[in-house]
């Protein structure tokens, strides 16, 4: 099991500071230190904020649910059906936030961004994002439907990309966490 970057890192003080003729260096990591930890509680707060901000969608979108079901207007039916699809898309981008949360306590924990939990992590935000992609573009057909509106499907194509990047990435981080471990097994 691999030791935490914050004992790493004042393992790393501990033997520079017990080193002779190296005055500067312990500053220079203890800075390096603080540094990480204060870009750390960056992360750590926006990604509590955006699981509140999610949240509160996700109730808002329920709330708006349950306000249309069984109200006998066409208005409110299609209302009805916004509501479903805000729903779905805020408990998807819940989801992906939960898990952009979890990668980076995971990373806080490891002394390296290589390891498994990574690639498994974007590889799943990459899933909600698709099925996303995947319901707003069945809402696209379906909704001009049911209002008698000719349908149009618009595809598009920045999502597309960023799901790809988000393979892509997932691949790279791969390949690092197997870099990681020839590095270790070397050592």
């Amino acid at each position: 099991m691999k030791k935490p970057m914050k004992q790493q890192l004042n393992e790393i003080i501990k033997t520079a500071e017990e080193q002779l003729g190296v005055e500067n260096m312990p500053e220079e990591l203890k800075n390096i230190k603080v540094q990480i930890k204060s870009l750390l509680k960056i992360i750590k707060f926006f990604m509590a904020v955006m699981i509140v901000c999610t949240a509160v969608f996700f109730v808002s979108s329920i709330v708006n649910l349950v306000s249309y079901i069984g109200v006998p207007d066409p208005e409110a039916a299609t209302k009805l059906g916004e509501s479903i699809l805000a729903l779905i898309s805020s408990a998807a981008w819940l989801i992906v936030t939960i898990i952009c949360k979890n990668i980076f306590a995971d990373i806080d924990k490891s002394s390296t961004p290589f390891i498994p939990q990574v690639p498994k992590g974007i590889r799943k935000i990459a899933v909600a994002l698709i099925i996303m992609f995947l319901i707003s573009a069945a809402e696209q057909l379906l909704y001009p439907i049911f209002t008698g509106i000719e349908p149009k499907l618009v595809i598009d194509g920045t999502s597309m990309i960023f799901v790809s990047v988000l393979v892509l990435l997932s691949y790279i981080f791969d390949y690092g966490c197997k870099l990681q471990q020839e590095s270790d097994e070397t050592l």
